[in-house]
């Protein structure tokens, strides 16, 4: 999960629970920049590996010829231009280190490369540096707890908090090279958890990818041989503890499918796992599943719209709470052109199709990553710079800038922070605290005929506290219920403590709100919703394709802005999103 700078991004569902299937064309991306390889070479596989860094992209190039075969490049980008802005060079080059090959962002100036075959501690035992941003300063070289030859400590590495998680597929357990995942400190090298491969043996790849679901650790295995040869599991482990808390088996496991492959946590409760190798549709035209991971319970099946055999349809990541699933070798647009596309968490729906821009046998979807209303791809075999040079290529969403009035209420399109104007007698609050501080920030406006919230904030934290009484309410704590994509919310719902129960969202999205009465912060969860505010006097129904004020509640009378407790607002980290590192050429 990369470090996200803390202008408030709420990360969970997304635009399209607001809308209907039949209107799914509302949720559109737009190609923002394409990167090429600086050096124009071939073989580099430039674009194998990328990560957005706020307004910088970073690519590998891990097969670069750095004094040395393959020892490997990483590139940071102006996100917006494209412009070059540094190289971050092997600083311990040693032929077929495949520096690059992965990253991690724990911290805002601080970036983690993976260079996962460095034979500093045995060969191809791995090793991960770590470069201040601005400068490219070498501020510390991890290597594995316990190394091991052919470890490949590195080839995966995730942000959990401030730390980082690194996998290791062949490392040591138990006499077996099964593979090991550890939690790391990236500025001291400390170890804080390791975890294991709890049934291990030789060739389990288990470490290949990890990643975390809330406190939690998700780690695949993706050549285990329980039940059939390298059908593949995933283990769920306690962060803290190092426990295992459960194994994900592969719900339909033969030979080859090799589920695992890829793992990646879906906010704080779903997990995603990528089954590259599954033949329901076609032979190895791929799969990815979806879990409950409280329950550990199957919730969808994600096949491919346009499957083919060998599509390779299963890189999976987290897209601001929805499902990125890339297919590099699918044949819609020409011969291995790839495709990726974005999916519904909660429907298991396909709700967007991402192409390369240049067409042709490109590969784009062989690696993805994404965060605050960006999808980034990689494209191996992009020719346009030359013959398989590779690219990465990034989109962003487009909002919808279209606004109406409503005919109930009257709300300033664009307005400045909480310039609400009611035509009615009803009121509206939302009220917001940046450090304890009072006042609301951010922007509301409608936008399309079926009055789409756009929500715009931009303070970094506020508490959720209880305003002032109604003359009829004696609790009037409230919950803003909203479906966010980046950092656009859309689908606001006010719930009032008065109004507990159920309520069915646009007819088949259930928001289930219980209100405990304690302080709660932007990101908290609430059945399936997310704080946003507080608000008194209104209550929200969703119908159709967006919001309609279809109930109003004018029982509360101007009050003053809430009194906010000057309490300590907890550091807020945005749900991560998840990356991933090149496919091997023959990899270990």
């Amino acid at each position: 999960m990369a470090y996200l700078q803390r202008t408030w991004l709420i990360t969970i569902a997304s635009l399209i629970l607001s809308l209907n299937p039949t209107q799914s064309q509302n949720l559109s991306f737009s190609l923002s920049t394409s990167f090429f390889n600086p050096t124009g070479k071939s073989g580099d596989r430039f674009g194998g590996r990328s990560i957005i860094l706020g307004n910088q992209v970073m690519v590998g190039a891990p097969a670069a010829d750095y004094n040395g075969s393959e020892t490997g490049v990483a590139y940071l980008f102006d996100r917006d231009t494209g412009e070059l802005i540094r190289t971050f060079h092997n600083p311990d080059p040693g032929p077929g280190d495949w520096f690059g090959v992965s990253f991690a962002w724990p911290e805002e100036d601080y970036i983690c490369i993976g260079a996962v075959r460095d034979d500093s501690h045995g060969s191809n035992a791995g090793a991960v540096y770590v470069f201040r941003i601005e400068t490219g300063e070498l501020v510390n070289t991890i290597y594995s707890p316990t190394p091991t030859a052919n470890g490949l400590f590195g080839q995966w590495i995730d942000s959990f908090e401030n730390n980082i998680l690194v996998g290791a597929e062949g490392d040591n357990v138990n006499g077996f090279s099964a593979g090991k995942a550890y939690l790391m400190n990236p500025l001291t090298g400390e170890l804080i958890q390791d975890f294991a491969n709890p049934t291990p043996k030789d060739g389990d790849r288990f470490g290949f990818w990890v990643d975390s679901v809330g406190q939690d650790i998700v780690v695949g295995a993706r050549d285990d041989d329980d039940p059939a040869t390298n059908s593949g599991v995933a283990h769920l482990f306690d962060s803290a503890s190092g426990n295992l808390l459960y194994t994900i088996k592969n719900p339909n496991p033969n030979s080859g499918d090799e589920f695992g492959y890829t793992v990646a946590g879906i906010g704080d409760s779903v997990i995603a796992v990528g089954c590259l190798g599954d033949d329901t549709k076609a032979n190895n035209a791929g799969s990815a599943y979806l879990f409950d991971k409280r329950s550990g319970e199957l919730l969808h099946s994600l096949f491919s719209p346009h499957f083919v055999p060998n599509g390779s349809f299963g890189s999976v990541a987290e897209l601001d709470g929805m499902v990125l699933v890339g297919a590099p070798n699918e044949d819609e647009n020409g011969t291995d052109s790839g495709a990726a596309y974005l999916f519904d968490p909660f429907t298991g729906k396909a709700i967007h199709t991402f192409r390369s821009p240049s067409g042709g046998r490109t590969n784009i979807g062989n690696r993805l990553s994404g965060g605050g209303g960006y999808a980034l791809l990689g494209a191996l075999g992009d020719d346009t710079s030359g013959s398989d040079e590779g690219a990465a290529h990034l989109f962003k969403f487009d909002t919808v800038k279209d606004c109406v009035q409503s005919s109930v209420l009257d709300f300033d399109c664009e307005g400045d922070p909480g310039s609400f104007q009611s035509t009615s007698e009803t009121r509206i609050r939302i009220i917001a605290s940046n450090s304890g501080g009072s006042g609301a920030c951010g922007s509301v406006s409608y936008a399309s005929e079926d009055i789409l919230v756009d929500f715009e904030v931009d303070c970094s934290k506020f508490n959720l506290t209880t305003p002032p009484s109604c003359d009829q309410v004696e609790t009037n704590m409230a919950l803003e219920l909203g479906q966010s994509f980046g950092d656009q919310t859309v689908g606001l719902l006010s719930w009032k403590t008065t109004d507990r129960g159920v309520i069915e969202v646009h007819g088949s999205l259930p928001f289930t709100c219980v209100v405990t009465g304690e302080d709660l912060f932007p990101g908290d969860w609430e059945g399936q919703g997310v704080v946003l505010g507080t608000s008194c006097g209104a209550v929200y129904l969703c119908d159709g394709a967006g919001i309609r004020i279809e109930s109003t509640d004018s029982s509360c009378p101007p009050t003053p802005t809430p009194t906010f407790t000057n309490t300590p607002t907890p550091t807020f980290t945005p749900t991560p999103t998840f990356t991933a590192t090149p496919t091997f050429t023959n990899a270990p």
